[in-house]
């Protein structure tokens, strides 16, 4: 870290800064390259952040570089939140890109606003949240990752419990924690312990359906994994490249499920995950075959039972009862 400069200790990704570019290796398959900076696009209307004012970031064994990607369009209700929830982390290695899909309301004001704390980010059109999400990837350099939606947020040691996680334990490639859920106002409005993640009810499509999903802004991974996703095909889908993500991931390595709470999923009128039947849809072509083996029949009812009751509706019925008593 000799090189490295702190130029505002106040914000997460301002305190580990080098002007030296890190040398970059390509994580993403296919055709698709790593890059620092998007190539120009006709369609872009603005471009920003620490890396076009010379600052860059590089990864120290004591203190590796965790990346994080947010995708936004129209998200100006709360994408300052989102931001903050980011750049106020605990941890002090943190990259942050942001990718706009030429955002028509307030949305660039507040990436102006925050240009000298996020590290790179880019305004042009998209075909959709996955191909946006595609170019984030292809900016990031950091040696594990996550992403958040412009309309959740992090818990303030989120990043630092994950940093801590993969020096501890570097065989951990997918990790995920307790899910939660937000109001539109902020407030945690209820979480579910977790069961441990099969790989084998990833392929049938069960989680999202019968069984809880798996929470795509409390989960993070080694951007390693990247290369076993096809990004042609991911970038296509409109709602459920999440699935297709975890699907991927779930041939190679286990998803590994701890008791911490990272982030969770602000319930609003504008969710597009509330859009179940065209999600079903697009799982359709990729989930394998959903007849169960007895054996997994019995595993999906133990989980089923657990996960009901562990709901929260469960336990406030049976404390009720036991109060009663």
């Amino acid at each position: 870290m000799n090189n490295a400069v702190c130029l505002d200790s106040f914000y997460s990704t301002t305190r580990l800064v080098t002007a030296l570019k890190p040398s970059i290796k390509n994580k993403l398959s296919g055709s698709y390259k790593s890059t620092l900076f998007l190539d120009n696009n006709e369609t872009r209307g603005y471009e920003g952040g620490l890396r076009k004012q010379g600052y860059f970031k590089n990864s120290y064994k004591l203190k590796p570089l965790i990346s994080i990607i947010t995708i936004v369009y129209n998200g100006e209700k709360y994408l300052e939140e989102t931001i903050l929830s980011v750049i106020s982390q605990s941890y002090d290695n943190i990259e942050y890109i942001i990718i706009d899909a030429n955002s028509t309301d307030g949305t660039i004001d507040i990436l102006k606003k925050y240009d000298s704390q996020i590290d790179y980010w880019v305004s042009e059109s998209d075909s959709g949240m996955y191909e946006a999400l595609t170019k984030g990837f292809s900016c990031i350099s950091g040696d594990f990752m996550g992403y958040i939606n412009s309309d959740d947020y992090f818990l303030p040691n989120a990043i630092k419990t994950i940093a801590e996680l993969h020096i501890a334990k570097p065989n951990l490639q997918w990790i995920t924690g307790i899910n939660s859920w937000y109001n539109s106002n902020g407030s945690i409005i209820r979480t579910q312990l977790q069961l441990p993640y099969r790989n084998e009810f990833i392929d049938k499509g069960i989680y999202g359906t019968k069984l809880p999903y798996i929470q795509q802004e409390n989960t993070f991974w080694n951007t390693n994994l990247l290369q076993y996703i096809d990004l042609k095909t991911f970038s296509s889908f409109k709602l459920a490249g999440d699935y297709y993500m975890w699907l991927s991931f779930s041939k190679y390595v286990q998803l590994n499920t701890v008791s911490s709470a990272f982030a969770g999923f602000r319930k609003h009128e504008n969710n597009k995950s509330l859009e179940q039947e065209k999600y079903l849809n697009e799982i359709k072509p990729y989930v394998g075959n959903c007849k169960l083996t007895l054996r997994q029949r019995v595993i999906f009812l133990y989980d089923k039972f657990v996960s009901l009751l562990c709901s929260e509706n469960v336990i406030k019925k049976l404390f009720k009862n036991i109060v009663e008593l």
